[in-house]
């Protein structure tokens, strides 16, 4: 089952373990790479101080990735990523599912690698529309009025 909460210094250890166990797996996240343990705790804490909304996914108990919400006036932009082993299996679907049913912005967007099918899928699956591409990325938007259709459908 999955669920959303805050994080805590032992998820994110297990967290930056997924991550340190296979980079390449994560050379889409721009991040990645230079990784430290420190510096995902440090992101962490810096957070706590903005209007961006971040929570890990667990899945029974165990923190499988992070999706976050970049808070701009009444627009936020999401992101997110998942532990390999825990990839193609629905739980960032529901997991963005879960993230949305809980957001009151007039605008919510997200945008993902062109070569990143599966992170595309996830949000068609979740309703939202493509609105823009260029050679490297997609741009996607929903409509609030859509959210509570996808988010019932859980």
């Amino acid at each position: 089952m999955i669920k959303l909460e805050k994080h805590s210094t032992e998820a994110i250890t297990q967290l930056y373990s997924l991550i340190n166990t296979d980079r390449e797996y994560y050379s889409a996240l721009p991040w990645a790479n230079s990784c430290t343990q420190e510096l995902l705790l440090d992101f962490f804490e810096i957070k706590k101080t903005t209007s961006d909304i971040t929570y890990l996914i667990y899945n029974d108990d165990i923190p499988v990735g992070v999706i976050d919400g970049r808070v701009k006036n009444t627009a936020i932009d999401i992101g997110y990523w998942i532990g390999k082993s825990y990839a193609n299996k629905g739980y960032t679907t529901e997991a963005v599912k879960l993230f949305l049913s809980n957001l009151e912005y007039k605008e919510i967007t997200a945008s993902a690698l062109n070569t990143n099918t599966g992170s595309r899928r996830v949000l068609e699956k979740c309703g939202f529309i493509l609105y823009h591409s260029n050679e490297k990325y997609s741009y996607y938007r929903i409509s609030t009025l859509n959210i509570d259709s996808v988010v019932d459908d859980q």
